[in-house]
């Protein structure tokens, strides 16, 4: 081992630290960042199972912090769990966050929808159709939808 080595090794975890100081990171996440920043593949791969051997990174806790935050701001579980595949979290870890996380995706959606168009039903089917494309790219299904802004023939009733 050369003497360059534990400066990068102390620096490498230092820089390591800072970002997980600032928010949760995913495994993935941390590994591109720290490798932006010029540290070797080995270095990297080494100081992460140390970080998550002990306990300072974890991709289970990474996705619950952000189902926890986009679900309150209004984004539903398909966004969410596409959001959380494009940065490394596996998909079993993405479903065990899921089925942990106490969130009604029904309340969420009609929140959302009452949020941006206010509680008057839609008055015709493009301002229907609008409003589910809208909580679509939100993220929610058409199970939510339905919920958040009935199903378009029962609002001309």
């Amino acid at each position: 081992m050369s003497g360059r080595e534990p400066e990068l090794d102390g620096r490498a975890r230092n820089v390591a630290m800072r970002l997980l100081a600032r928010r949760e990171h995913s495994r993935a996440e941390l590994q591109v960042k720290l490798g932006r920043r010029g540290f070797g593949n080995a270095l990297i791969r080494l100081l992460v199972k140390d970080l998550e051997s002990h306990n300072f990174l974890s991709d289970e806790r990474f996705a619950k912090s952000l189902i926890s935050v986009r679900g309150e701001t209004g984004y539903g579980p398909r966004r969410i769990g596409l959001e959380l595949t494009n940065r490394g979290v596996a998909e079993a870890v993405i479903r065990e966050a899921m089925a942990r996380i106490d969130i009604d995706w029904h309340q969420c959606g009609a929140d959302q929808a009452t949020k941006k168009f206010g509680s008057h039903p839609p008055e015709n089917f493009p301002e229907w159709a609008r409003r589910a494309r809208y909580l679509e790219r939100r993220g929610f299904d058409s199970q939510v939808i339905r919920f958040a802004i009935g199903n378009f023939e029962e609002t001309l009733s």
